[in-house]
């Protein structure tokens, strides 16, 4: 993808990602126990007997309850502890298929099933290593922006994955932009906080097929897999976050509880 294409890409798709990944934050702070009540205190549940100045309502405690993890924990448990069953018709097949995939198949399923909890839909990615073996991991929600068709059958037509990497020559961070589509993944660097001022990432070994050898450094190979190789877990149609449906709730049930906590405090204190 030319570099003018892939700027044009991160504007136009730039609310949207916004968005979303506030949506998802609030979905993780929720799933660390750090709700709305402790927003005063940086996601800390604290017990704060002195933190007004009003001579009777001195309390302030900031408690939060961690029902949306549990609620999140005991879903994943309940699809995946079990990993699903894949049977492609021959016996030997389905063993050699449960070999590429390997142990940690379940714990991968039971991760998507948090990420689709958390974001509305969960990525997988999957790739061919340097080794040729058959490789798959979890991409975290945040970093996805999918590119789908206007048609009926809503295809993917390509990811665009940003996430932030170390350079280990000067010790920062600097953010990278990959995009893939059904032949090849290409990749770029920002160069500053401008998401638009990039420049092309050569990572990639090039080699002289004739030749046998290396001939230098790329930023995009044709990774041969026919399709885009990212898998979407979605949570549901509308791809809403669990929260979604419980965070009322949750809040209610804090400020009662927290208030039950001041009036306790407040009561001794007189």
């Amino acid at each position: 993808m030319e570099i003018e294409t892939i700027k044009s890409l991160i504007r136009n798709t730039a609310a949207s990602r916004t968005a979303f990944n506030e949506r998802y934050d609030e979905a993780l702070r929720y799933y660390q126990a750090q709700n709305a009540i402790t927003d005063r205190t940086n996601g800390a549940s604290k017990l704060v007997k002195d933190g007004k100045s009003e001579p009777l309502r001195r309390a302030d405690n900031r408690v939060s309850s961690n029902f949306y993890q549990l609620l999140v924990d005991q879903e994943a448990g309940y699809l995946t502890t079990t990993a699903p069953t894949i049977d492609v018709g021959e016996d030997s097949l389905n063993q050699k298929v449960k070999e590429v995939l390997g142990d940690d198949f379940a714990l991968t399923m039971t991760n998507l099933a948090i990420d689709a909890s958390n974001a509305g839909r969960g990525w997988l990615h999957y790739w061919i290593d340097e080794d040729g073996n058959f490789r798959y991991a979890i991409v975290p929600p945040n970093q996805c922006t999918p590119i789908y068709s206007t048609e009926l059958d809503n295809k993917l037509l390509g990811m665009l994955r940003s996430y932030r990497k170390l350079d280990p020559d000067t010790g920062k961070y600097y953010i990278v932009h990959e995009y893939w589509n059904h032949t090849s993944a290409t990749f770029y660097k920002q160069v500053s906080m401008n998401p638009l001022d990039l420049e092309p990432l050569n990572i990639i070994t090039t080699y002289d097929a004739s030749a046998g050898f290396e001939t230098g450094l790329g930023s995009s190979y044709e990774h041969g897999m026919g399709r885009v190789p990212f898998i979407a877990f979605n949570k549901n149609k509308m791809l809403l976050s669990e929260l979604h449906k419980v965070k009322g709730l949750i809040d209610a049930y804090d400020d009662i509880y927290n208030g039950f906590l001041n009036d306790l405090d407040d009561v001794q204190q007189v």
